[in-house]
């Protein structure tokens, strides 16, 4: 996500109690998916990704709740509106590196459970987007310079929890690295607001911390390539997107495809032919042609986001111009919507009863894959397909981070399951 929220909508929006069939997919029926021209293909057929976004659990965004957000004030540690490193560094502080890390991968285990992944396979979906930062699965601590963390033996270990929980509901899982050392962005989900001279991120002032961005996703695909339940890498999330710097519009520009092309030879390096996810930010016009990239293994998606922010322009008119700049794009890979909501932001006009159908139906009609920004959300808004009333606080519990009270978000959930079908 790369903007603040101004105001909750849709405040009829029906709460529905959740309940929770125990049935499981096959693993066995996951295959690796590949592409072929325009099209994601599972064992040659033309396969749809069709899904939600994990955010909140590896990651933090206030507005999202959690350990982080307003609704924690009386939390007796202030976490709130933290980056996740400076989340890191206050838990350094009280409980010392080690146990501050097996905190936190205790609530991003708690926070999504079986009868999670079991929701979003009931609504007919295929695919989570998991956006991860750097810190999840490196050595940080605080003090140490961003540059300098490694990958060690146990870092994938509550990622691989995650994903064997997916699996095991027949859920593919993209990899989204959401937060680089030093911000690809400057934003609070990147995990570090550090913004640079120029306030696009101070990753890009920092070849050191490219280089260590390159090596993460070498040791990520290493450790995953022989996973069918991968469905490929999104190596950057919104790089120099809109930043408090720059609110003009975020660009993709030669800089980042340079990176593009590099990253997508740490990965390849390891033999690895997972698809490879590339976010246009934020339109087909500031991205180069996939033969740019020299991708090795031909395995290409160009990924977009989109949320309605000007003042003058409705949801429906928002989306119509991305998602026709997509349609008409002459590139010859497949195309993603990997992030997406109604909520109307920054004194945009709000939202108008129909609007996500309206979205979904022109999505599925132009055969594009799709995940919901996010599962859930704290509160009644309409950030989440579930909204829960509140979460286990408390660091010290072995509940830490699980979610309480969730309901179906009546228009969103049913919105969304009808165009999963």
């Amino acid at each position: 996500m790369k903007k603040r929220v101004i105001s909750s909508i849709l405040a009829a929006t029906t709460l529905m109690t959740l309940a929770l069939p125990t049935h499981h997919a096959n693993a066995e029926e996951m295959s690796q998916l590949k592409t072929a021209g325009k099209a994601i293909q599972k064992d040659g057929k033309a396969f749809q990704l069709k899904g939600v976004n994990a955010g909140n659990a590896f990651t933090t965004e206030g507005y999202l709740g959690g350990i982080t957000g307003d609704q924690y004030k009386d939390f007796p540690k202030p976490y709130q509106h933290l980056s996740y490193k400076a989340l890191k560094d206050k838990m350094d502080d009280e409980f010392g590196p080690d146990e501050a890390r097996k905190k936190l991968n205790t609530y991003a285990d708690n926070h999504w459970k079986d009868e999670d992944f079991q929701r979003v396979k009931d609504m007919g979906m295929n695919t989570i987007r998991l956006p991860l930062n750097y810190i999840n699965i490196t050595n940080y601590q605080k003090g140490m310079n961003p540059d300098d963390v490694k990958v060690e033996a146990d870092s994938f270990d509550t990622v691989d929890k995650f994903v064997k929980k997916a699996k095991a509901h027949g859920l593919y899982v993209i990899l989204d690295f959401h937060g680089v050392p030093q911000s690809q962005n400057a934003a609070e989900h990147s995990a570090d607001t550090n913004g640079g001279n120029e306030g696009y991120g101070g990753f890009w002032e920092d070849n050191n911390a490219q280089g260590k961005a390159k090596e993460i996703l070498y040791q990520m695909a290493d450790h995953y390539k022989n996973e069918s339940a991968i469905a490929g890498y999104d190596i950057l999330n919104e790089p120099k997107g809109v930043t408090p710097k720059n609110k003009d519009d975020g660009k993709s520009d030669d800089q980042v495809h340079a990176f593009y092309k590099d990253a997508i030879q740490s990965i390849r390096d390891t033999g690895d032919k997972h698809i490879i996810f590339l976010e246009a930010v934020w339109d087909p016009q500031n991205m180069k042609e996939p033969s740019y990239y020299h991708d090795s293994a031909d395995s290409l998606v160009y990924e977009y986001h989109n949320y309605a922010t000007q003042f003058d322009e409705s949801v429906q008119a928002s989306f119509d111009k991305k998602l026709d700049s997509i349609e008409n794009s002459d590139f010859d890979v497949p195309s993603y919507l990997g992030e997406f909501n109604i909520q109307s932001m920054d004194g945009g006009p709000g939202v108008k009863p129909g609007d996500l159908e309206y979205i979904m139906n022109k999505v599925n009609h132009n055969h594009l894959s799709w995940t919901f920004w996010n599962n859930d959300a704290q509160g009644d808004g309409n950030w989440g397909v579930f909204n829960y009333d509140h979460m286990n606080e408390d660091p010290n519990s072995p509940d830490f981070g699980e979610k309480e009270d969730v309901q179906k978000n009546g228009d969103i959930y049913n919105t969304l399951k009808d165009a999963a079908q």
